[in-house]
């Protein structure tokens, strides 16, 4: 009987391993630092010798600890509090456990070589594109490159919160807001598991609940291009309303995702000023190779 993958105390991995499997039979093949048994598909593993030393394996496979070698502790914590969100609605959590030792692995490759052969990126632009996307240091680091320490922050279409919490672990004063209450109630796991002191409110009916000119600056991270259009010049009126006069827009998102003509336009009717636009990085992502850009704008 096949149990699936394990990862043993160092965190290693071991796919389709046998409850029962000898030492001997364990051929291993290490790729990208994890180990996979090759061998399954060709050894039936029942036929192992009785006579031979075997070894109890468990299938129980330490995601969190994979995420947190992979992509940081703070990514690692987000999937526990996604976890959490999931058995308070309801979800069994061994039912949890058991789609995912069975299908992240299988799943994963087939999405990773899917996505690999579409974007036509080089295997070391497409690990960067995805440690953008996923582990959000990237865009944090450039993020804190355009703020003052003393300053007030809102993160506005935050989600589940990781680009907010990596910015408060930084020190700074921050808030976050999304129109997605589910969404915000996993922001709310993670900020309390990592020790973060942030208020996340509801952005809702086309107005925040914060008070005019409350913040130095304002995070569009990957989030403008979500705002359909015939609701984006209310959000960004908001957004102004919030901001302090000599305050900026820090936005960081994808080209070609939406029309950045039509954003830009609709920033400018409110009255906002382009002050520079730079290009972070290329990208996969929406089903498209294109880059990320960082515009910041300056409310006069």
């Amino acid at each position: 009987m096949i149990a699936g993958p394990l990862v043993d105390e160092e965190g290693i991995i071991y796919m389709d391993v046998d409850p029962l499997v000898s030492v001997e039979e364990r051929q291993i093949l290490n790729i990208n630092g994890y180990y996979s048994r090759f061998d399954i598909f060709n050894t039936p593993l029942r036929s192992c010798s009785p006579k031979k030393k075997h070894m109890r394996v468990n299938s129980m496979i330490g995601w969190d600890k994979i995420l947190s070698r992979t992509f940081g502790k703070e990514v690692s914590t987000l999937y526990l509090a996604y976890i959490e969100e999931l058995i308070e609605n309801g979800v069994d959590r061994e039912e949890v456990d058991a789609f995912l030792n069975e299908y992240s692995a299988p799943v994963g490759v087939i999405f990773n070589i899917l996505m690999l052969s579409r974007s036509g990126m080089t295997i070391k632009k497409f690990k960067k594109s995805t440690e953008f996307l996923l582990s959000q240091r990237k865009a944090v680091e450039e993020i804190l490159k355009e703020v003052e320490p003393s300053s007030k922050i809102l993160d506005i279409g935050c989600g589940s919160g990781l680009l907010t919490c990596l910015i408060a672990l930084k020190g700074f004063n921050i808030e976050g807001t999304d129109i997605s209450d589910k969404a915000l109630n996993v922001a709310n796991k993670l900020a309390y598991k990592l020790g973060c002191n942030i208020g996340f409110t509801l952005f809702e009916g086309g107005h925040l609940p914060q008070q005019d000119t409350a913040f130095d600056y304002i995070i569009f991270n990957s989030s403008i291009h979500e705002i359909r259009d015939n609701d984006r010049l209310q959000v960004l009126r908001e957004a102004c309303r919030v901001l302090k006069r000599g305050g900026r827009f820090i936005i960081i998102d994808q080209e070609g995702v939406a029309s950045f003509d039509a954003i830009k336009c609709d920033l400018l009717r409110t009255g906002l000023e382009m002050k520079t636009e730079q290009l972070l990085q290329p990208v996969f992502d929406h089903g498209k190779s294109s880059r990320i850009l960082k515009w910041i704008y300056l409310k006069k």
